[in-house]
């Protein structure tokens, strides 16, 4: 199975920004990341998504996923162990 091009549009002051990226990390998850405080990202995120929510993930260039929730159930459905993950569980708990 192909990689596929993950694009996260964030803001570094954004705490639901901050769960996806520790969601992230810890599946060693390759993503690009861009933040909307850069010139021209907010732009690039408006063309992507259609909005200006974040944060926004961006998947092979035509999938958009917005939210926190969405984002993290994405990455628990496609990067997360079937059984005896931790962090899947407790994110299952409070969900």
């Amino acid at each position: 199975m192909a990689a596929k091009e993950l694009v996260v549009f964030f803001d570094p002051a954004c705490t639901p920004c901050e769960k996806v990226i520790q969601y992230s990390r810890y599946y060693n998850i390759e993503m690009d990341w861009k933040n909307v405080d850069e010139p021209g990202v907010r732009d690039e995120l408006i063309a992507a998504t259609g909005q200006e929510t974040i944060p926004a993930l961006v998947v092979d260039g035509t999938d958009v996923v917005l939210g926190e929730g969405n984002i993290v159930t994405y990455i628990l459905d496609n990067y997360a162990a079937e059984e005896g993950d931790v962090l899947a569980e407790e994110f299952a708990a409070v969900h």
